[in-house]
């Protein structure tokens, strides 16, 4: 998988690439944000989306089409799916604030998401 870090300043820049259809998007709970494309172009493997998030099981949010990276930034108008770490908690992972806070807005709750994850449209998974 290939990745690119995108700077938090260059966010507004970056848009067009953020609202794409064919790459994934990585948030850390430091906050930072990277693009990624799978190896072969059009699908994540298994490992890719577990390399991702640092290991471990992986477990999938089904997302709906209208979520936003942050206040001013939607995404591509696709279904979504956000796969984090299935034991993030039980390993007392940091909280991620920006993952949380499209996790919140999807599904309405008060739950939290700990460690990375990565955002992928659903058409890019195996």
């Amino acid at each position: 998988m290939k990745q690119i870090i995108i700077d938090q300043y260059l966010l507004p820049n970056v848009t067009k690439i953020l609202q794409s259809t064919d790459v994934g998007i990585i948030v850390t709970t430091n906050e930072n944000i990277s693009i990624a494309v799978p190896d072969n172009g059009t699908h994540f493997a298994l490992e890719e989306l577990k390399e991702a998030i640092g290991g471990g099981y992986i477990e999938p949010y089904y997302l709906h089409d209208q979520i936003q990276l942050c206040s001013n930034i939607p995404l591509a108008r696709v279904n979504w799916i956000m796969f984090g770490d299935d034991e993030a908690k039980h390993k007392s992972l940091p909280l991620n604030q920006i993952a949380t806070s499209i996790f919140r807005d999807a599904f309405k709750t008060r739950d939290t998401i700990r460690g990375d994850v990565i955002l992928v449209p659903f058409k890019m998974v195996e």
